[in-house]
């Protein structure tokens, strides 16, 4: 279950309040008073929590409130469920008797009642006067919508939104989440037109995947600004850095990084997100102009702003002879000075200029405590001079708190987003930013990749198989690096020697500078113990170096068995880059990548980035460039870029040996050197156990699902294949339906389209496999380069129950029964996902679609208010 039955929670029509007439309890008699303090707009009814009173109702609530003991609330949902209550919010905490909870999730199921709770007792729809509330502030209608696992900092943020004159669409308190958990409540809100941005505070997170998606899907729809608590939980016992680096707050990064939400570390951050992302139009660039009465006051403000990675704006030629005419400036450079002594008029002489260059994205007016200048007059002049403009985004720093604090409520009443500080404000306008630069992240199309990504998924299978039959947990050295080399990772090709002399003899044949590493199956850390000896130039230095590291090693680590010992050339590459990555099985989210500075040094640097597999070439250089070593693989004085690309690549593999192969739960390469030539690993080890789920149902976000790949055949003897949509195939299919007449793409779309925008592409290619599918019909050539010649989509309800299909051929195709093939492959598919039913909306005159829709079982029904479209349907 997911969203069904929650329009009942947010948008009764009845409702009862159902509890003890005077609450003992103090947060049952908090949320009584709220609810009778608030002029609800429906029909609210009081009654006790008893099964007489709940049968005695006059009517059917749409959400009904348990605002007592909850030891009756598996009866009491039993009836209400039966008189037709859709919703239950139960307040109380969880009974001590352990077998309540259950008993009522059991009886939710069964009379088809959603329950949020036990231990709900925030529950806020400001414009429906809705306010089964703690809080002794009723917060007024808005557009931010607050979501938390805590009552206490729901109360918080409700108070602190009062104060501010900041307005809510929805609040709640999750609970305990026996039922509706976090994921639904986002799936809601996603689609909830009077919200405008969502607010979280989480502490705990549910059904990983299912919280994937639905956080994924909310953040492409709106700002999602995210507090967590909880960063530094224990991490599990462990012999790698890799697993000592992906700690449970790097992972909860990656799950943001991946879903496009802004993160925040501390509650007034939180505060100062919503008093940004709550206005219209949150996300904005990162170039700014700052016009202040104080330069110290500008001159703070920019340095914020440097520090978190804005830019100031270079004025235009025409701006910067506008400005020059402005009287009395201290400074026409940005940031701009207009002086203490000036008049507000400087204010509004200066933000029609700056809002009309094109090079600017957002103004910062900064106004210090004068005099000369009161804050409600600056404040005038400053609404008069930017006048209704949307663009470049307005942010007000009033400082002090006299005069200043009516003045950023009159700032705030005008939409115009405000703070006390320049520190604050700089933070705040970096949340806008960073929402923009998300969306742009999920937007952005992927290279294709290389025609040479080759992989031996079957041959590592079989190896890997061989090894667990062995007994063997640890894989070292020449093992690991031929499982690598068979994902096309270069490597380096060591000797195993069995003594110090056969070392030596090795050493010998190779005829270079050689390493010399001991061999073990147990994890141990060689450079710790001394098992690596690096620049040995001639066998007998070999075979001393052997007989010491043999003595060293069994003084330092007793329990390892020691094997012998392993030789190979030495990689002397003087531009190279030494550097970390692997991935670790998370209990949670499955397997998370892990890209950093590699060497000995790399967990006291602690310089990594973590990312969710699949990774596209896109994903993997935005994973690169969020570490400081990216600075160091850049060209730079004195030293040449690294191949990017090749990097790019060996995170791309990696994530794919982990989607393949969930016998690996954590491997790791250190180091991997990089430099102009490409890479190579110089080292590898990686553990087997038991995979925590089967397949690729560890993953937090479901891979590309290779399995529905199929060759195809059209009526003309044409062949293709038919496979699932691939962010790659962006460029293809914009170049495709520039050829489908526009006729058929105003079938389509039910308008005139001439093209495909880029974020429109991005959104059809970019899918979440979890709750959409698109097959795609494609020429010859690896994704990105294959020609497009159809799409046949399936998008789901969150509640997996029904699906709408749209189907789209190329123009030159059509008449060669590519349509069937689509919609064949679309029914079988929404067959084997467990849905009951197929629908559409055609328009009538679509002869060819409705024909096409009859012939395989649709039934066809008018569409009520709309006698040019009809509703088709298929019961599967």
């Amino acid at each position: 279950m997911t969203v069904r039955h929650l329009d009942y929670l947010f948008n009764p029509r009845i409702v009862a309040l159902l509890g003890p007439a005077e609450p003992r309890d103090p947060v049952a008699a908090a949320v009584a008073d709220g609810m009778r303090r608030a002029p609800f707009h429906g029909r609210l009814l009081v009654a006790e929590d008893t099964i007489e009173a709940v049968e005695a109702l006059a009517e059917a609530p749409d959400l009904a409130i348990l605002n007592g003991d909850l030891d009756r609330a598996p009866a009491l949902i039993e009836v209400l469920g039966k008189k037709g209550c859709k919703v239950v919010l139960a307040v109380g905490a969880p009974p001590e008797d352990p077998a309540v909870v259950p008993a009522m999730v059991e009886a939710g199921r069964r009379n088809g009642v959603r329950i949020v709770g036990p231990g709900a007792f925030n529950l806020s729809v400001p414009a429906i006067g809705l306010q089964a509330v703690v809080s002794p502030v009723l917060p007024q209608p808005g557009r931010l919508a607050f979501i938390t696992h805590s009552n206490g900092i729901l109360d918080t943020l409700i108070d602190w939104a009062a104060g501010n004159g900041i307005g809510l669409s929805r609040a709640i308190s999750l609970g305990a989440k026996c039922d509706v958990d976090l994921a639904d409540i986002l799936d809601w809100l996603a689609l909830d037109h009077a919200t405008g941005a969502i607010i979280m505070y989480l502490e705990t997170i549910t059904k990983p995947r299912k919280f994937m998606s639905a956080l994924r899907a909310a953040a492409r729809t709106k700002p999602v600004v995210v507090l967590k608590s909880g960063r530094h939980g224990p991490l599990p016992p462990s012999t790698t850095a890799i697993r000592r680096l992906a700690d449970a707050d790097a992972i909860f990064d990656a799950v943001l990084a991946r879903a496009g939400c802004v993160r925040v570390e501390a509650i007034e951050e939180l505060f100062d997100a919503a008093a940004t992302l709550g206005f219209p139009g949150a996300a904005m660039g990162e170039r700014l102009a700052i016009v202040a009465n104080g330069y110290g006051a500008g001159l703070l403000a920019s340095d914020h702003l440097l520090d978190r990675g804005a830019r100031l704006a270079e004025f235009s030629s025409a701006s910067l002879a506008a400005i020059a005419t402005v009287p009395g400036l201290k400074s026409d450079q940005n940031p701009i000075d207009i002086g203490p002594d000036a008049q507000p008029e400087r204010y509004a002489d200066l933000l029609p200029i700056l809002a009309t260059d094109r090079g600017i994205d957002g103004i910062l007016v900064i106004h210090t405590p004068s005099a000369v200048s009161s804050a409600l007059s600056a404040v005038e002049a400053t609404l008069r001079g930017f006048g209704t403009r949307r663009q470049p985004r307005l942010i007000a720093c009033f400082m002090g708190e006299t005069e200043a604090r009516a003045a950023r409520a009159a700032l705030r009443a005008s939409g115009i987003p405000t703070f006390s500080t320049p520190r604050q404000a700089a933070r705040a306008i970096m949340h806008m930013v960073e929402y923009r630069r998300n969306q742009e992240l999920l937007a952005e199309t992927p290279p294709s990749i290389p025609a040479d990504f080759t992989i031996d998924r079957a041959g590592v299978a079989e190896e890997i198989e061989q090894l667990r039959q062995a007994g063997r947990e640890w894989v070292h050295g020449p093992d690991a690096l031929r499982l690598l080399a068979a994902y096309g990772f270069p490597t380096v090709r060591p000797i195993f020697a069995a003594t110090p002399q056969e070392a030596a003899d090795h050493a010998k044949r190779i005829g270079a500078t050689v390493v010399l590493k001991i061999a073990t199956t147990d994890p141990i850390d060689k450079k710790t113990v001394g098992g690596v000896t690096l620049g040995l130039d001639e066998p007998e230095d070999v075979r001393r170096a052997a007989e010491l590291m043999l003595r060293r090693v069994m003084t330092r680590a007793p329990q390892a068995r020691i094997d012998g010992f392993t030789v190979e050339p030495m990689v002397i590459r003087p531009d190279g880059h030494e550097l970390l990555l692997g991935f670790v099985e998370d209990e949670q989210f499955g397997p998370v990548i892990v890209f950093g500075n590699g060497g000995t040094a790399c967990e006291v640097i602690r310089d990594r980035a973590t990312a969710l597999p699949p990774l596209n070439m896109a994903l993997a250089r935005h994973a690169i460039a969020r570490t400081r070593v990216a600075r160091l693989l850049d060209e730079g004085p004195g030293r040449p870029a690294v191949q990017a690309q090749a990097v790019e690549l060996a995170l791309m593999r990696l994530a794919q040996i982990a989607i393949d192969h969930p016998e690996i739960v954590e491997l790791e390469i250190n180091p991997m050197v990089a430099d102009p030539s490409g890479v190579i690993v110089l080292d590898a080890r990686f553990r087997l156990g038991e995979p925590s789920k089967p397949g690729s149902g560890r993953l937090a976000i479901r891979p590309y699902p290779e399995t529905l790949e199929q060759a195809v055949v059209d009526d003309m003897g044409d062949h293709y294949l038919l496979r699932p949509i691939r962010p790659e195939d962006e460029v293809p299919l914009v170049r495709g339906v520039a050829k489908v007449n526009p006729e058929h793409l105003r079938l389509r779309f039910f308008a005139p389209m001439k093209e495909l925008s880029h974020t429109f592409a991005a959104r059809l290619t970019q899918i979440d496999y979890d709750r959409e599918m698109a097959f795609v019909l494609m020429g010859e050539g690896p994704p990105g380069e294959a020609p497009w010649f159809g799409t046949g989509r399936l998008v789901c309800d969150p509640d997996g129950v029904k699906g709408e299909y749209a189907i789209l051929v190329r123009s030159d195709r059509v008449g060669r029964g590519l349509g069937r093939l689509l919609m064949d492959r679309l029914i079988a598919y929404g067959r084997d996902r467990g849905l009951s039913e197929i629908y559409g909306e055609v328009l009538r005159e679509n002869r060819t679609m409705l024909a096409l829709a009859t012939e395989l079982g649709f039934t066809v029904h008018a569409t009520p208010g709309e006698p040019d479209v009809v509703h088709v349907v298929l019961k599967l």
